[in-house]
């Protein structure tokens, strides 16, 4: 039986995310930067109201893209994931698969 507690720790850490942003943003200027320069220099913005989906389009959006990923991977054909051969072997197959797959 697979553990659950993977799941539970991401979805814990996803509320925490969306607690945080709910309860910060709108405790943020009205004018964000976004971009800097080499210098230091501020020279990219974005309003708040840009901000919030942006913010949680990253914050949730990306991670789940890489879960995605991840929990695909077992679905590849071993010749399209670029592993050293030697963790492809059974004896070290065992080992490594379980962990790569949530």
């Amino acid at each position: 039986m697979k553990s659950k507690i993977p799941w539970i720790i991401l979805a814990l850490a996803a509320l925490v995310f969306l607690v945080a942003h709910v309860t910060w943003l709108p405790g943020l200027p009205e004018r964000l930067a976004t971009h800097f320069d080499a210098a230091g220099k501020a020279n990219g913005w974005m309003t708040r109201s840009q901000h919030g989906p942006f913010m949680l389009l990253f914050g949730l959006g990306v991670p789940a893209l890489f879960l995605i990923l991840c929990w695909s991977l077992r679905y590849f054909s071993p010749s399209m994931v670029n592993l050293p051969i030697v963790w492809l072997l059974l004896r070290f197959k065992r080992t490594t698969a379980p962990p790569m797959s949530l």
